[in-house]
């Protein structure tokens, strides 16, 4: 009897430990608590609310839901979570407002239904954030937010006519389904006289997006610092965009899409003292793919190790009046392809620039290939 009395009483003691730490972890998922000042709220959007233009709002644990932001503020967190949770944008910042976030991570946010504004009505966008205005992000981690639909775009980030930076900061494991892209950051402008559509990123990682990583029809992307890595898909696709990739950064992954990792639509691509290398698209078209009338200048950059056995191109696949300029010691360079280890040329391409020491050598089995 004393024997079944001690199992009883141990069994009794597990459970009531189990549902401690069952209410524990319920109770820190739901425990949200901002500050302005000395004014204390336990939801962000109440705060966003309650919050004068120019304030800073101090968040810490787990706030569960979409906040809208319409006025300039600072929204800082300590270990803070901002959770979507549902068929919304997790943060989004109106056309006049300037918002700083840091310290906080974005999750499982599912996007905002297409409207008219951005012209994008089959899909969602901006799973994590959806900026219209100005916004720096910093020392934050947006992941694992989703979207869908033909046209839908900014799994992670969409910069609809907006200004975003991304400064020390990680984006991963954000998805776009449904025929869209941009899974990590999308970026584009409706008015371009305006010269918005505007990223910039710095000093920040981003890996494990599984549909172009960053996606840029707006009107300039600049990228310092940064490192991207195992993407799936192409990592970043541009049309008609001012591109500048600079400060080391290191693009690399493998990959098996038709036009290839790195794609250059129109517009003008820069790529200073920083590496594309490793990228083994078999079947594709080479490390970087570009096409009506991009124009890619290599500043003391390196192109290495990219392609495959089956790919046209390895290094570079020109087409469409596309055209390359190496230069101050680039190096397009150990590159392989069934043809156009270095670079292929397409009888529709641009020209090709070797000055300042820039060289295109010791790819396999040529350097250069023009199609017949």
């Amino acid at each position: 009897m004393s024997r079944f009395r001690a199992l009883w009483g141990l069994t009794a003691v597990a459970c009531v430990l189990v549902g401690m730490a069952a209410m524990t972890g319920t109770a820190m998922a739901a425990t949200c608590a901002v500050k302005d000042g000395t004014a204390k709220f336990t939801g962000l959007q109440e705060a966003v609310t309650a919050a004068k233009a120019g304030d800073t709002l101090k968040v810490t644990g787990t706030c569960e839901g979409a906040t809208v932001i319409e006025k300039n503020l600072t929204i800082t967190g300590k270990a803070a979570i901002l959770k979507g949770g549902g068929p919304v944008s997790v943060v989004t910042i109106g056309r006049e407002a300037t918002v700083a976030i840091s310290g906080v991570t974005i999750t499982e946010g599912q996007g905002t239904l297409g409207t008219g504004e951005c012209y994008c009505y089959e899909g969602t966008f901006g799973g994590g954030i959806y900026n219209k205005g100005t916004l720096k992000l910093s020392k934050s981690t947006v992941t694992k937010n989703s979207i869908s639909g033909i046209s839908s775009e900014g799994g992670g980030i969409y910069n609809i006519d907006g200004t975003a930076t991304i400064e020390k900061s990680t984006v991963s494991e954000n998805a776009v389904g449904g025929g869209g892209a941009g899974a990590g950051v999308g970026n584009a402008s409706i008015a371009p006289s305006r010269a918005v559509g505007t990223i910039t990123v710095v000093n920040s990682t981003f890996v494990k997006n599984n549909n172009v990583a960053i996606r840029s029809d707006g009107n300039h992307l600049t990228i310092k610092h940064s490192t991207f890595k195992e993407n799936s898909g192409p990592v970043i696709g541009t049309n008609n965009t001012e591109v500048l990739i600079s400060g080391k950064s290191l693009i690399s992954g493998e990959f098996g899409q038709f036009e290839g990792p790195v794609v250059f639509s129109g517009g003008t691509a820069t790529i200073e003292k920083s590496t594309i290398e490793e990228i083994n698209n078999n079947h594709a078209k080479a490390g970087i793919y570009a096409k009506n009338g991009a124009a890619v200048t290599l500043i003391g950059a390196t192109v290495t190790k990219n392609g495959g056995a089956f790919s046209p191109g390895g290094g570079f696949y020109l087409t469409e009046g596309a055209s390359l300029k190496t230069t101050k010691k680039s190096k397009v360079t150990g590159n392989t392809a069934e043809h156009g280890g270095g670079v292929f040329l397409t009888n529709t391409a641009g020209t090709v620039t070797e000055e300042k020491a820039g060289e295109i050598s010791g790819n396999t089995p040529d350097n250069l290939y023009t199609e017949p």
